[in-house]
């Protein structure tokens, strides 16, 4: 009787091991299901924004397990809505401004349960976007100023100041050059030595003596 029990016992054990391992090599995943949002239904582009009373909002499921599908939706509110998906599609309802979203579940036999989650918002209107302000009126053409965006402060020719300014400083970097290769040609060229006339002495012209001036005289 005693090994009797044992037996038994030892084959619970085992087949309860083999359908454990049956079990855990049977499940499965709901890896390639997707869900999007989007304002047409075809959700060709998924959104994530939204504008109350202009745009209609959709609930895009790609399914390929054909799984049980249960969806809630969560409004700014907290309060939680049924949702139901057609052949994959759902037409949102979002009648209030703010944060929303959607959870999608997927159940079926020998996959493990999965619940996909996805946010959108709805804006009351479109928002302005305006231009930051660049111009402070100080009279200067600060960094970033230009005539464009601050013809308080900064002129056409104060734009195009910085041209001239590079034009002048290459016309004296040309003259410089100019004047350095001047100056060493000028240095290399051997000096001719400057040949002096001779000197002429100078003899003042002897005066002849007359010696009848001097008989004269006498």
């Amino acid at each position: 009787m005693k090994q009797a029990g044992i037996l038994f016992l030892i084959l619970l054990l085992f087949t309860s091991s083999v359908s454990a391992d049956v079990n855990l090599t049977e499940t499965k995943e709901f890896d390639d299901a997707v869900l999007t949002i989007c304002s047409d239904n075809k959700c060709n582009n998924p959104e994530s924004v939204f504008v109350l009373n202009r745009d209609k909002i959709f609930a895009k499921l790609i399914d390929p397990y054909a799984a049980n599908v249960s969806a809630v939706l969560i409004n700014p509110r907290e309060q939680e809505e049924s949702v139901d998906f057609h052949d994959g599609l759902a037409y949102v309802m979002a009648p209030v401004s703010g944060d929303y979203e959607l959870k999608v579940s997927l159940s079926k036999d020998r996959f493990a349960p999965r619940i996909m989650k996805t946010k959108f918002s709805v804006l009351e209107k479109i928002p302005v976007i305006t231009k930051t302000q660049l111009c402070n009126n100080d009279g200067v053409c600060n960094e970033g100023e230009t005539y464009q965006n601050c013809p308080q402060d900064c002129s056409e020719e104060k734009d195009g100041l910085w041209l001239y300014i590079v034009l002048i400083l290459l016309v004296i970097a040309a003259i410089v050059v100019i004047v350095l290769v001047f100056v060493r040609r000028k240095k290399r060229e051997p000096e001719q030595p400057v040949q002096m006339p001779a000197a002429q002495g100078y003899y003042p012209q002897q005066r002849k003596f007359d010696s009848s001036q001097y008989r004269r005289l006498r």
